[in-house]
């Protein structure tokens, strides 16, 4: 997570910036203090815990951003409590983070379920790792609005016809 102008805020100096520049910056402020936490509550714990993939972002030791995934049966992601996650999977074939993880590095994690669009973020940091396990220490959680998650990209993720999407309910 990039450092933060103001160390109440959610938001790190460039959104920080961008918001004084549309004069949004207190209502912003405000939002984040009832949606941002700095631990995950039960839902998003158990949201995570169902899910048979996770996606992950994080930085290369170039500080060129990476997006990439871990993918297990449901259960490979736990939080034994609200401040940690832990994955336990290895990276893929030719993944492009996994060489540059390191023990204190900043990760943000997306939980998505596809058939209800419901989705949960995460921004944590390493706190260990071996090659089958990521160990997480919770700094914020937040759902997101299914709103941009377009029914038709879900038909093709889930492998359905196309025709049924008048009748699919998401």
């Amino acid at each position: 997570m990039p450092e933060s102008s103001d160390l109440n805020s959610a938001f790190h100096a460039g959104e920080q910036s961008l918001q004084a520049r549309l004069g949004l910056q207190e209502r912003m402020q405000t939002i984040a203090e009832k949606v941002i936490r700095p631990f995950m509550p039960a839902p998003h714990r158990e949201l995570f815990e169902k899910l048979p993939l996770v996606f992950l972002g994080g930085l290369d030791q170039q500080q060129n951003p990476w997006a990439t995934l871990r993918l297990g049966q449901p259960g490979f992601v736990s939080s034994p409590d609200e401040k940690t996650l832990v994955i336990q999977a290895s990276a893929q074939k030719h993944d492009p983070l996994s060489s540059d993880l390191s023990t204190g590095q900043d990760l943000g994690v997306l939980g998505l379920e596809f058939e209800t669009r419901r989705r949960n973020r995460v921004s944590a940091k390493i706190t260990a790792l071996k090659p089958r396990k990521l160990e997480l220490e919770v700094k914020q959680s937040f759902g997101n609005c299914p709103k941009y998650i377009k029914r038709a990209l879900l038909f093709l993720l889930l492998n359905l016809p196309i025709r049924d999407l008048k009748t699919f309910n998401i």
